[in-house]
């Protein structure tokens, strides 16, 4: 049988205290507030230390994915497990001068999904649009079970269907704020 794993980011407060930042991402900061003269200094000060923590919080994350993955193949499940990363919105990080989540540019509406494991040919990148909605038939579908009456009428395909079908641009997904 398979397993899996849904990793999911949560970016709570108190994990900034144990995130860094990457110095080659603090370059990409500081070209980019230079560019940007309409920035007061303390406004330019402010977006430096929120993106800094941003970034802090994706290497933090990184790591601890490592860790999982170290942690599957020391046991030796690496081989039958399938993972998958998510999260449930993105964030505009001062992209058009919106902070937040709060619009619904691809910033934030837009999701990591990322599945690999058996059954997922590695390195595809698939441009079908996907949701949160997909989840439920994924996971399903990862452990070897078919669905079940619960799942009958319900929104969603299996993302492991859909990553080895050609893609889908035109497939609508539905997004709230």
């Amino acid at each position: 049988m398979k397993k899996f794993v849904l990793a999911a980011a949560l970016a709570f407060a108190s994990s900034a205290a144990f995130a860094f930042h990457c110095p080659a991402d603090m370059k990409k900061i500081d070209a980019a507030l230079a560019k940007n003269p309409k920035l007061s200094a303390q406004q330019a000060a402010d977006v430096k230390k929120a993106l800094s923590g941003y970034f802090g919080l994706v290497s933090y994350l990184d790591e601890n994915i490592g860790k999982v993955l170290a942690a599957l193949r020391d046991t030796g499940m690496a081989e039958d497990t399938v993972l998958m990363y998510t999260s449930d919105h993105g964030d505009n990080i001062g992209a058009r001068g919106i902070w937040g989540k709060s619009t619904h540019y691809d910033d934030a509406v837009g999701v990591p999904m990322i599945v690999a494991g058996p059954g997922v040919p590695p390195g595809i990148v698939c441009r079908t649009p996907v949701s949160l909605v997909d989840l439920a038939p994924t996971i399903t579908h990862a452990v070897g079970e078919h669905p079940t009456a619960w799942a009958e009428g319900l929104p969603g395909r299996s993302l492991l269907d859909i990553g080895c079908a050609p893609d889908d641009p035109e497939r609508t997904v539905f997004s709230e704020y």
